[in-house]
């Protein structure tokens, strides 16, 4: 039942979350975050956003960021550049990088480019 209720709350914030990143950008842009702990607690609390329904959209989204100090980035094809504590560090390799959840990251990915890559 655990199992059935964390998928369910990953497929509606998957869904919910459409208008936080515009599917047509052509560089992913997502919320990074200053620690593995902080990028959970910012996933979690997005997902329990839209389990209150609340109306999810980038200013929501922000809101949810500046809670946890993560900041909002646009850089030039943020890639993984390791992982630690169940989360990815994003960026490249320098004192800048910041934190997403690999389910946050895979949702990203998927509203920059669908299924085409």
């Amino acid at each position: 039942m655990q199992v059935f209720r964390v998928c369910s709350l990953s497929v509606v914030a998957f869904v919910g979350l459409a208008n936080v990143v515009a599917a047509a950008h052509p560089d992913p842009i997502m919320f990074l975050c200053p620690t593995p702990a902080a990028a959970v607690e910012f996933w979690t609390d997005l997902i329990g956003t839209m389990d209150r329904r609340a109306h999810m959209n980038r200013p929501v989204a922000s809101q949810v960021a500046v809670q946890h100090r993560c900041w909002f980035e646009s850089t030039d094809a943020p890639r993984p550049v390791a992982m630690q504590a169940g989360t990815m560090r994003i960026g490249n390799g320098s004192m800048n990088d910041g934190y997403v959840t690999p389910d946050y990251y895979l949702y990203v990915q998927f509203l920059t480019y669908g299924l085409s890559r």
